[in-house]
């Protein structure tokens, strides 16, 4: 089985899209921190983490993309519902 390579021109452009998401006040800096970390993990060869962190990312900004959203899930979290 070959060597996979990393493709750090892919993940750079899924970083950008990710920083460029709409997310929640209170989860910028969890969102921040995932695509550090994937910035990290991609500058040591660890491509696949960093696929993951920023996927991770992105599912923060899609999770809660404003204030009004992040607010209805912590309600809906302390009153016991799902979502």
């Amino acid at each position: 089985m070959p060597i996979q390579k990393c493709d750090r021109t892919k993940l750079a452009r899924r970083i950008r899209e990710a920083k460029r998401m709409p997310v929640a006040s209170k989860m910028k800096p969890l969102r921040d921190h995932m695509l550090r970390l994937a910035i990290n993990s991609a500058k040591h060869g660890h491509c696949q983490a960093a696929g993951r962190e920023v996927s991770q990312a992105m599912k923060i900004a899609e999770r809660d993309p404003d204030d009004l959203t992040y607010q209805r899930a912590v309600r809906a979290a302390a009153s016991g519902r799902r979502r």
